[in-house]
């Protein structure tokens, strides 16, 4: 503890002298220790003011580190007090609110830093993830365009552009940008990660298992890719490798409820609907209120023969996300087979005006509908009125894109 004023003022030199990436790379013990020594600095009265800001700056920081963010945020607003125009701590105290889901209110402490310093890419950066949670996905493109102006090299602004572009369905140019962060950080795992979900996206299904296996070479305990790579399994048809990719995520983390849920959709392909069951009910242990675990017990429970129990189960799917449409159509179609056509077609019709996706056979095969599902889904997909549906729904598409056509060409002239 400080001994006399001099010591006070040096040791709290010596804490301002460390940039806040050093505190990065800091164990937890290391983090506490520093911590700690902060605290004790903080509270002694002989501090310099001058130096008082640049403590609570770097005090944030490790709040942050160990969860503690409205403490962060208590921080900042008190070195703000004594420097309005800290830029460091505006960008801490935008981090500790993008922790706390408070967006918005994020966006706006970044936005206060980059007016400080324009060219702090840090918080260009930082800004793209609030603005990407907010699902403004453009945005958080340009403000990734514009640390990466600043700072080309900068490989986390790389991966989380790739994120946004693969939240709008661009996976190819998704892919460029994990590669761009890649080149620059070649054992950087979590782009590894991304750049395998983007070609599973694109149904690259080799080449995505290859990519997982290049993140888990880094990282072989990331559970995630683990899971990917059981997931990319599943669609090859490779349902024992898929177990076991989806049982060592599990050892890593038993309470990683996707992982079960995986386990379950390979057990539900092979038929084995108890162990499917099983599975899904670990994962309903951890997440009780998904909504497509419930979904998935009930395309077992239909397959089991067991209808009104895989309605139920659909009910309360729609239940917890009344815009959940798969169970939606399954219901309308066990309600066909049961024989109460008219109200298996009312269901299904609402469902396929909101989206004509969910009227193609294939693309329920794809959502893992069983058999049994499947063959009564076609009959119903074969009724006339639902016919005559799915034509109107695929002609009013060709008419909007005839217009858009017109459109485009009218703008030419």
């Amino acid at each position: 503890f400080p001994i006399n004023e001099e010591y006070v003022r040096q040791e709290s030199l010596d804490v301002c002298a460390k940039e806040l990436d050093d505190y990065i790379e800091l164990t937890r013990q290391q983090r506490k220790y520093e911590w700690c020594r902060i605290k004790s600095l903080l509270d002694d009265e002989r501090l310099p003011v001058e130096q008082k800001a640049s403590l609570l700056v770097r005090k944030a920081f490790l709040d942050r580190k160990f969860q503690h963010n409205e403490e962060a945020i208590l921080a900042c607003d008190e070195a703000l007090k004594i420097q309005a125009n800290n830029y460091e701590v505006w960008n801490n105290k935008g981090v500790a609110l993008k922790n706390l889901e408070r967006y918005e209110q994020a966006v706006a402490a970044y936005e206060k830093a980059l007016e400080i310093k324009p060219d702090y890419y840090y918080a260009w950066n930082n800004k793209g993830d609030a603005l990407r949670n907010l699902e403004r996905y453009e945005q958080a493109i340009v403000a990734y365009e514009k640390a990466l102006e600043i700072k080309p090299d900068y490989h986390y602004a790389w991966r989380n552009k790739g994120i946004a572009l693969f939240y709008l369905e661009r996976y190819e140019q998704a892919i460029a940008a994990y590669e761009k962060a890649l080149e620059i950080k070649p054992d950087y795992h979590y782009a590894w990660k991304n750049k395998g979900i983007a070609l599973f996206c694109l149904e690259r299904y080799e080449q995505a298992i290859t990519t997982f296996e290049k993140a888990l070479e880094i990282k072989p305990d990331y559970h995630y890719a683990w899971s990917c790579k059981g997931n990319t399994f599943l669609q090859l048809k490779l349902y024992q490798q898929a177990i076991a990719a989806y049982e060592k995520a599990l050892e890593i983390k038993p309470d990683y409820h996707y992982a079960w849920s995986g386990k379950g959709n390979t057990f539900l392909q092979l038929k084995l609907y108890q162990q499917a069951i099983a599975a899904y009910e670990k994962a309903l242990e951890i997440k009780p209120n998904r909504e497509y675990f419930i979904s998935n017990l009930g395309l077992i429970k239909y397959e089991m023969g067991k209808i009104d129990e895989a309605i139920k189960n659909w009910e309360a799917a729609i239940k917890i996300n009344n815009q959940f449409v798969e169970p939606q159509l399954a219901i309308g179609v066990a309600l066909y087979k049961k024989g109460e056509i008219s109200a298996g077609l009312t269901m299904a019709e609402t469902v396929l005006k909101l989206d004509k996706s969910w009227g193609n056979l294939q693309r329920l095969k794809k959502e893992l509908w069983g058999d049994k599902l499947l063959a009564d889904a076609e009959k119903l997909l074969e009724n006339p009125q639902i016919k005559t549906l799915l034509s109107q729904t695929v002609e009013e598409a060709k008419s909007k894109e005839e217009k858009m056509d017109e459109d485009s060409n009218s703008n030419q002239l």
